[in-house]
């Protein structure tokens, strides 16, 4: 429980009144409980004696009208006014709870969400995504339903033990120190015996569930090769194998969690039975005998379950940690609060103008070491607005690294990368952000509609239908549209398995222009077209030149390279060779070009 403290008061520290509003009414069901209760005693007392009634009761005088069986009657309608009203009670704070927990989950979630979304893009580079997906809809609802949840119920039910504890030792105060006594050495059996092998299947659990996800958005990501591969089985077994590692752990844990409550119905059965027995062999007389039983019953069955639930809360809680510590260290990372996002142009704002793209001796190094990958650069160079640059080189040479440095992914460990304005200013790096835009050979696509994986929308609100025009136009996507009876209501399928290749890529262009972006870095976009949908992309490229955007490609395939203006070879994360097309493609350096590739 020591280890638990910094993550629960790191979690629950925004919500200090909540929890201080719950455990106050934790106090208040508890003194009900302990109303109805302690009137067992003295109900019994009067049904074996009315005559002990006479006009004083606890040192209570009583009116008339109380006196002999009437003062039973209202004692009975008393207890059972108490149990009803801790019956309601009992449900609605069940229910608060219930909805702070749910509620508290939610808020975790996004803050999750929001903080994996804001961070650097070099975070994504070194952790796996199914690990991120492990821990906001797994190690969340972990946290809140297996530690959060039986928290408040174990201090619900303590706050219980705590008012009878005080009733009991005013009326018996040996005998409950007894039963104390019992409960708590078969508690700390338990703790001692379970917990830790809770613990281990809590962690195990965890794994098998990050595995599970693994192997299934990878197993269905990649079907196409993987059947082709007629590797099925492999990923089938990976997932079958953590399934099975999941439920023995699984039902480990829920079988340890009902220990609890038969360990101590036998402790509290063993306990009445030895509490008569001890009268009986003490020839004590009945009537003393009665009221201390039927209160020590009563008392019993409240005092039961609430052992039962402290120590399957504590159970819980230790299956709890492991997937508690992960979620709690990548809170902590975020800092407890939603990522800052910077989004600076909004809905219909015009783009800022700029200048030039200016790179001064620019240099980045993975992890910050050589051994993790090449280093790149340092790299100096301007790229002019509304210019068409064309990257070239071998697998490893720094294109994809150069392209990250300019869309603000990669920040340079030395020098810098500047948005120049008009006036020779340089644009903040939160408004020079909202120039850039990345369409990748893969497209990031929906399962959605054409409109909203153009728009990107989830507020519900009408796409600008000027500006969704005009992308669609630039494009060259109308024509596409033409033949899809639903228009932009057509579902795109699952990673865009509806459209081809070239619609594919006129979506994402689309997408960027309805995005006013001025700036867009294309890598290898048409390596995977036939040269007729390659033709009309790069006619497509042209009209986005004459709209004064700029654009920044990786190409292989030379036909479109063709429209640049200008093309840096790049070897070992250095820019060695700058030039036209028709210098570049003399180059004796480059076989397809000497051979006269287009």
């Amino acid at each position: 429980m020591r280890s638990l403290f910094k993550p629960l008061a790191f979690f629950l520290a925004p919500y200090r009144w909540n929890v201080v509003g719950i455990s106050a009414l934790f106090l208040l069901l508890s003194i009900i409980d302990l109303f109805g209760v302690g009137l067992i005693a003295p109900f019994v007392a009067i049904i074996l004696n009315p005559e002990a009634v006479s006009g004083e009761f606890l040192g209570i005088t009583l009116p008339d009208w109380l006196l002999g069986g009437q003062f039973g009657v209202w004692l009975a309608a008393g207890i059972v006014l108490a149990f009803v009203l801790k019956g309601i009670s009992g449900v609605f704070v069940q229910w608060l709870i219930l909805g702070f927990v749910t509620r508290f989950r939610a808020a975790q979630i996004k803050t999750l969400m929001d903080g994996y979304l804001g961070q650097p893009y070099q975070f994504f580079l070194t952790r796996n995504s199914s690990t991120l997906i492990q821990t906001i809809l797994v190690n969340s609802k972990i946290f809140s339903d297996d530690l959060l949840l039986p928290l408040f119920r174990m201090l619900a039910e303590l706050a219980v033990v705590l008012v009878l504890t005080c009733l009991l030792l005013s009326i018996a105060p040996g005998f409950f120190i007894a039963l104390i006594a019992c409960m708590m050495i078969a508690g700390i059996i338990y703790v001692q015996v379970i917990a830790r092998r809770t613990k281990r299947a809590g962690e195990r659990v965890t794994t098998a569930q990050e595995q599970l996800v693994r192997g299934v958005t990878q197993g269905i990501g990649g079907i196409k090769e993987i059947r082709t591969l007629g590797v099925e089985v492999g990923f089938s077994d990976y997932v079958a194998n953590a399934g099975v590692r999941l439920g023995v752990n699984q039902r480990q844990f829920y079988t340890f969690s009902v220990i609890p409550k038969y360990l101590m119905e036998v402790v509290a059965v063993g306990f009445v039975v030895s509490l008569v027995g001890f009268y009986l062999a003490t020839n004590r007389d009945p009537a003393e005998l009665l009221p201390v039983i039927a209160t020590f019953a009563v008392a019993g069955l409240r005092l039961m379950p609430a052992f039962s639930q402290t120590f399957s809360s504590l159970n819980s809680i230790s299956y709890s940690k492991f997937a508690s510590d992960q979620l709690y260290e990548d809170l902590k990372a975020f800092g407890g609060s939603k990522a800052p996002f910077k989004t600076v142009t909004e809905r219909g704002e015009p783009p800022p103008e700029f200048r030039e793209i200016r790179l001064s001796d620019a240099a980045f190094t993975y992890n910050g070491s050589d051994a993790e990958a090449a280093p790149f650069g340092p790299v100096s160079l301007n790229i002019r607005k509304g210019a068409i640059v064309g990257l070239i080189g071998p697998s490893g040479a720094g294109k994809t690294t150069l392209a990250n440095l300019i869309l603000g992914l990669l920040q340079p460990s030395q020098g810098s990368i500047e948005v120049v304005r008009d006036d020779g200013g340089v644009l903040a790096p939160e408004t020079a952000r909202s120039l850039f835009a990345y369409i990748p050979q893969e497209q990031f696509l929906l399962d959605d509609s054409i409109e909203k994986n153009i728009t990107l929308d989830w507020s519900g609100a009408p796409a600008d239908t000027e500006r969704l025009q005009r992308a669609l136009d630039l494009a060259d996507f109308q024509r596409v549209l033409s033949k899809m009876p639903e228009g932009l209501a057509t579902s795109s399928g699952e990673r865009g398995a509806r459209l081809s290749g070239g619609e594919r890529q006129r979506l994402s262009i689309a997408r960027a222009l309805y995005h006013n972006r001025q700036v867009l870095v294309m890598d290898e976009v048409t390596s995977a077209l036939d040269e007729e949908t390659e033709r009309g992309i790069v006619a497509a490229f042209e009209r986005l030149r004459d709209e004064g955007l700029t654009l920044i490609m990786i190409a292989h395939r030379h036909s479109t390279l063709r429209i640049c203006d200008t093309i840096l070879r790049m070897e070992s994360g250095q820019v060695v060779q700058t030039g036209s097309f028709e210098q570049m493609l003399v180059d004796p350096r480059d076989p397809e070009n000497a051979q006269g590739h287009s």
